[in-house]
């Protein structure tokens, strides 16, 4: 019978292990190339509205493998090389939430080329638009008029402002102003809508510049013009400079059916206690949907 030794058998040990790394011990690491992504433009067609958007997240893929979501701005990288194709997809914040992302349904995913070389950044800046099969609702961008207005019992002050110091873009935007005497409002719009309400997503988008919290919700409307505020509402907190917002209000078209077949949307708000005034400003408010 044949016996190692100790000794032996550490050389046996060592002349595998060296065997096993011929062909990839000495192989070096793969370097990565990275992609730097500054921002995102969102480019607008005839009746989509004005480009100001919060498209603020990322998902990029490469040859159909997921790279993850990023915030931006961001430098990714990849362990590829050569000429790539990169698709971007664009994210927001839904309702707000910054811990709730989710790829915009409404926009489209757009693919890049991009010439990747180990420890190299390429940068692209991508131009995405809206999906072909968007469906925009209500826009209102308060140039001229307004399609919201006072539900009775409303008591604050609304106004079609022109006051550059108040104004986000262009020549006007909405202001209301409530306060100690006239501390509540609920504003909705003119016009009722049919809306999807099989799991659809319907989202607004709004412009919003505040000094107190507001809701959105909707306003059911049945065939007979009963009416019927949704108790579901969005809770918008406060912000003392211009924001962009994109609003989820699938779950609260769902709320109000099967009873009511055509909505309004619907802002309101109290005047907290701390406060003696507030004003609520707004603009490029955009009903949508697929």
């Amino acid at each position: 019978m044949l016996h190692f030794s100790s000794f032996s058998f550490s050389i046996v040990v060592a002349l595998v292990v060296l065997l096993s790394c011929l062909g990839s011990c000495d192989e070096p690491e793969q370097a990565p190339a990275y992609l730097h992504i500054d921002t995102v433009l969102l480019n607008t067609a005839a009746g989509q509205g004005t480009a100001p958007h919060a498209l603020k997240t990322v998902w990029l893929s490469l040859d159909g493998q997921s790279l993850g979501a990023y915030e931006l701005p961001v430098t990714v990288p990849i362990l590829a090389e050569g000429t790539q194709t990169i698709l971007v997809e664009g994210g927001i914040a839904v309702s707000g939430v910054l811990s709730n992302r989710l790829r915009y349904p409404f926009v489209a995913p757009r693919s890049y080329t991009v010439n990747l070389t180990p420890l190299q950044t390429a940068q692209i800046s991508p131009e995405l638009s809206y999906q072909s099969d968007v469906v925009f609702e209500m826009m209102s961008d308060f140039e001229a008029s307004s399609n919201f207005a006072f539900l009775v019992g409303s008591e604050a002050q609304l106004s079609l402002t022109d006051d550059p110091a108040l104004v986000f873009e262009g020549g006007r935007s909405l202001a209301i102003v409530n306060s100690i005497a006239a501390p509540t409002f609920t504003l909705a719009t003119v016009d009722a809508y049919g809306l999807p309400v099989a799991n659809v997503p319907v989202y607004i988008e709004m412009n919003y510049r505040c000094d107190a919290p507001f809701l959105v919700g909707l306003r059911g409307i049945d065939g007979n013009g009963g009416a019927q505020s949704a108790d579901l509402v969005v809770r918008v907190n406060a912000k003392p400079t211009w924001n962009k917002i994109y609003i989820d209000i699938e779950p609260i078209i769902s709320s109000l059916t099967p009873t009511y077949s055509f909505f309004q949307v619907t802002i309101n708000a109290t005047l907290p206690d701390s406060l003696s005034q507030a004003t609520y400003l707004f603009d490029n408010i955009k009903l949508l949907h697929q």
